[in-house]
């Protein structure tokens, strides 16, 4: 699942002269993961009905295998594994690891934090102090008991560490939650690349549409690993390998068990002002990605006060997985161009 909420959702108008300075977020609606807003409607019954599912298959299974592979967080060399606490109910995990300038990596719902391994060790040695945080029922982080923001706890992340100026890399939702961040909190957000982010700001393609309509389909019926293999089908692009497709599959797999019985879900974040943002910014898109997300990463360097698009014609949705050497370049690249005002 990409974005701020996959399901039925309201659609923001086609950005005009009116509207393209104020970012809309999606309102809640019929989504497997959306919170209940104005009284049970079928995407709330669709989440009850699911998560019985999923709390009967595991008392009839025993709980699921952890999800490891070959580049973890924990073995990654040099970096610092924590668990934050940023409220007294709820912690993230993240990993912290160099010196320098801070750079903060906010995953895709799709993943969870080592999404972000084949960039690790660049960034780290290319003189960034590297930071990596896995939302609210992602990766290592638990599933909220409260509703919740996941910009706040990212800001509250900042907090925690001492650090009060960052760029900021964020994929699809976590594109979306750097946006939020820029626009709250301006002078925290220094630099800004946005890849594929959510959510769309234009209307819904019907390829997207289609997406989520079968996904929720399958989520309602119980048919789990279809949703997972659909989902690794749609959101990584022809240049993936097999590995690549592997450790999808199984970030995805453990992030739809903890959210499908979680009973919180993120608040959606407050209505903000896409020209507040002060950060230079980078919207990069893929050429094979749904056309919601190349409109919009187009949509995104004409709104922002100081941006640029780029698009990698080689590219899904999800380009630092399918080139990460490329992608690892590209960032170090604009972050540098950023530093240095050119």
């Amino acid at each position: 699942m990409c974005g701020w909420w996959s399901g039925a959702t309201r659609r923001l108008p086609t950005p005009s002269s009116t509207t393209r300075a104020t970012f809309r977020p999606f309102q809640p609606g019929g989504s497997p993961f959306a919170p209940p807003t104005g009284g049970a409607d079928d995407g709330f019954r669709r989440v009850r009905r699911v998560r019985r599912r999923v709390r009967q298959r595991r008392a009839s299974t025993g709980p699921s295998t952890a999800v490891t592979f070959s580049g973890t967080s924990g073995a990654v060399s040099g970096s610092v594994e924590r668990w934050l606490p940023v409220t007294s109910t709820s912690h993230l995990a993240h990993d912290a690891a160099g010196d320098g300038p801070a750079l903060l990596l906010l995953h895709s719902t799709v993943c969870d934090r080592r999404m972000w391994d084949p960039q690790w060790r660049i960034l780290v040695d290319a003189g960034f102090r590297v930071v990596r945080c896995d939302f609210r029922g992602h990766g290592d982080s638990p599933a909220a008991d409260r509703p919740y923001r996941d910009a706040e706890d990212v800001r509250d992340l900042l907090d925690a560490l001492g650090i009060a100026e960052t760029a900021v890399v964020g994929a699809c939702f976590g594109g979306g939650v750097a946006l939020e961040v820029a626009a709250r909190w301006p002078d925290r957000v220094g630099a800004l690349v946005l890849l594929n982010a959510a959510p769309p700001l234009t209307e819904r393609s019907t390829a997207l549409a289609g997406f989520e309509a079968r996904s929720a389909g399958l989520l309602d019926s119980g048919a789990v690993a279809e949703a997972v293999e659909l989902n690794v089908a749609t959101w990584l692009g022809p240049e993936a390998d097999g590995n690549t497709r592997a450790m999808v599959r199984l970030m995805q797999r453990h992030t739809l068990d903890v959210r499908l019985a979680a009973e919180q879900f993120p608040r959606p974040p407050a209505d903000h002002r896409l020209t507040g943002i002060k950060a230079r910014a980078l919207a990069v898109s893929g050429g094979h990605d749904l056309p919601d997300f190349r409109e919009t990463a187009a949509e995104l360097a004409r709104l922002l006060p100081q941006a640029r698009h780029e698009e990698l014609d080689w590219a899904g949705h999800l380009p630092s997985l399918e080139r990460p050497a490329v992608v690892a370049r590209l960032l170090v690249a604009f972050l540098r161009e950023a530093e240095t005002g050119g």
